[in-house]
């Protein structure tokens, strides 16, 4: 995974094309069909920058294919939020 920061920011954002991190929480992940799923939780200033940065580095601006997860724990892993989206969304 490349170590990559938000310019202009003293922070921890690291992600590549399937997943991005904010601190060691996933904010981005790709679930087997290759659709991106967004954590959308609200967590700090800072990590709502990364999710902002991330959306616009991804390239990702077809929301109607992209999933959209709130209330995901701090610390949550790229699996973890490929499985949060499957709960949500086959409930």
């Amino acid at each position: 995974m490349s170590n990559r920061s938000v310019p202009g920011a003293r922070s921890a954002y690291y992600g590549n094309k399937d997943e991005a991190y904010s601190y060691a929480t996933c904010i981005r992940a790709t679930n087997e069909d290759g659709q991106s799923i967004y954590n959308v939780t609200r967590y700090s200033n800072t990590t709502s920058r990364h999710q902002s940065y991330d959306r616009v580095r991804s390239g990702d601006f077809t929301w109607e294919k992209s999933i959209m997860v709130d209330n995901v724990p701090k610390g949550a892993s790229a699996s973890d939020l490929q499985r949060l989206a499957k709960e949500k969304y086959s409930a």
